[in-house]
């Protein structure tokens, strides 16, 4: 009868063992913080054996000697029981396996993986340990209390935060939540307060600015729309020197015709810039840019004199936007619809295909009130046909043109008028003339004070195939290496070898450049040949005698 009631002893000493120290680490090795985190965000049976858990969680070091105290007395037990039975020696063999395999590994095996559920479990029975042995856990803990203070549990510092999400961006997607692009986001905002101003700034040298003595005209509006920016600094003078910000929308309800100085706006749509240095966090600069002050700041540092003869200046920077900053806490680029998203071999920027198709419809849309000025009128047109007609009937007289198909020809010319185009515009004729076969029409200006700069039509041993018709103004062509110079005047030909001959191009003998103002026409050889093309094919068509073919 003794030796039955020690075995059930023993058993329930083996049972008891296996809680306690399961349980030691099983309760003691969940932090609070972390049951917290479960009965706000984690899964439903998380939730209530955490709720169960933390109460007794709490009491930090009153459970810990209550665990220990518990684990020590089953040991003594299991001790005297395994003595009893065995005897001494096999006893002691016998009670140091069964501590070290129900007593440590089975037990911490177990509660290591599912130490939360095996503590919600056994909980209740905690509470009655907890009770019983009061008496003595309680001062142990007390001193413990006030030895060691009140337990913080598990607080991450910035760089061990940043490594936990990295490590669970390397999860598989069944164990973690966390892509790489989600990581990379919450890293970057961990690093957000370290970051400074001149982190993000964008130089001055590479800042899109307006003077203010520019004028709001088609050209300086396309310029504005071509950057894509909603608001442009504006200076005074030099660069360093910015006198207020513009809001491209306010610009919205002027007319481009009425060419207004912007230095006329600025009391009007002119804000005054915000200030940062350079070493200011961005999250001071973000509150100010949440308090609805401005999305764009002016980036100024104070320079000492190192000798000390002057007084501390600021000196402008650059500046710093709102997606400046958004950029930097997101650590990611942005790039909006009207961003120039390419890069060369060089790397220098560009706009992709549809934006340069974007930017090409809108340009011509906002300077087509100025496609007459480069359109030959009816009556020129009609001029035009009946001078070549009449001066060089072998090329376009009845035999080669009718009068309608000669003045439609005469349309699909390339008028130039020099009064009317930028210098950059002139340049670009006067370097590509063998090519350029339309003009740009942003290279046109409407100041009534712009100055022609002259246009080289032709040069010298240069390949062309343009023939070019003087409208109005004077042309001076240099013939031959002798340097004969000849004045052409309106209605004199030039290139006229380039539809005579058969060859798709020729050599000029001459040099030929514009001199001051000059309107003209110029025409390809690619383009007379087929609008004469034209006119044979109708003529076979319809069987008529080329002979008896006028004018109308």
């Amino acid at each position: 009868m003794f030796f039955r009631a020690t075995q059930v002893y023993s058993v329930k000493s083996d049972f008891a063992l296996f809680v306690s120290t399961g349980l030691n680490l099983g309760l003691l090795g969940l932090d609070t913080h972390s049951l917290k985190v479960l009965i706000d965000a984690g899964k439903d049976k998380q939730k209530k054996a955490a709720k169960v858990v933390l109460p007794l969680r709490k009491r930090g070091n009153l459970l810990l000697c209550t665990l220990l105290l518990s684990n020590v007395l089953v040991n003594a037990v299991l001790a005297v029981i395994s003595a009893r039975l065995f005897g001494d020696g096999i006893g002691t063999l016998i009670a140091t396996a069964l501590i070290t395999l129900f007593g440590e590994i089975i037990p911490q095996a177990i509660c290591n993986r599912y130490g939360l559920y095996v503590g919600a479990v056994a909980t209740p029975a905690v509470w009655i340990c907890l009770i019983c042995l009061l008496p003595i856990t309680l001062p142990l803990a007390l001193c413990l209390n006030f030895l060691l203070g009140e337990e913080i549990g598990t607080v991450y510092s910035r760089s061990e935060l940043k490594q936990l999400l990295d490590y669970h961006s390397t999860l598989p997607s069944k164990t973690s939540d966390f892509t790489a692009p989600e990581v990379k986001m919450l890293s970057s905002a961990i690093d957000f307060q370290a970051k400074t101003v001149s982190m993000v700034m964008t130089q001055l040298k590479d800042v899109f600015m307006m003077s203010i003595d520019s004028v709001l005209d088609t050209r300086t509006m396309c310029q504005l729309m071509e950057t894509g920016h909603s608001r442009i600094p504006v200076y005074s003078g030099a660069r360093t020197n910015i006198v207020g910000i513009i809001v491209v929308k306010d610009l919205i309800i002027l007319s481009p015709e009425h060419a207004i100085p912007l230095r006329n706006l600025m009391g009007i749509i002119g804000r005054t810039p915000i200030e940062t240095h350079s070493d200011e966090r961005l999250t001071e600069l973000m509150n100010t840019f949440k308090s609805g002050q401005a999305h764009i700041a002016v980036v100024k540092d104070v320079v000492v004199d190192p000798d000390g003869d002057a007084d501390p200046q600021y000196v402008l920077r650059g500046i710093v936007t709102m997606e400046d900053v958004i950029e930097a806490l997101l650590n990611t680029e942005i790039a909006d619809e009207t961003d120039k998203v390419e890069l060369d071999d060089m790397g220098m920027v560009h706009y992709n295909a549809i934006e340069r198709t974007r930017h090409e419809d809108l340009r011509q849309l906002a300077f087509a009130h100025r496609r007459s000025d480069f359109n030959l009128t009816h009556a020129q047109a009609k001029a035009t046909a009946a001078f070549l007609r009449d001066t060089y009937p072998d090329l376009f007289g009845p035999n080669q043109f009718s009068a309608t198909p000669l003045e439609s020809f005469v349309r699909s010319g390339m008028v130039v008028d020099t009064k009317k185009l930028t210098v950059a515009g002139c340049q670009r004729l006067s370097e590509n003339h063998t090519t350029v076969t339309r003009l740009d029409l942003s290279e046109m200006t409407d100041d009534p004070e712009s100055i022609a700069a002259d246009v080289e039509l032709y040069t010298l041993g240069k390949p062309n195939c343009h023939f070019t018709i003087v409208l109005q103004g004077e042309v001076n062509v240099r013939f031959g290496r002798d340097g004969f110079v000849a004045a052409l005047k309106p209605w004199n030909v030039l290139g006229l070898e380039a539809i005579e001959g058969t060859e798709s191009t020729f050599e000029p003998t001459f040099t030929a450049r514009t001199n001051g103002a000059v309107q003209y026409v110029t025409f390809t050889r690619s383009t007379y040949l087929r609008y004469r093309d034209m006119m044979d094919d109708a003529i076979a068509d319809v069987g008529v005698d080329v002979s008896l073919v006028g004018d109308e």
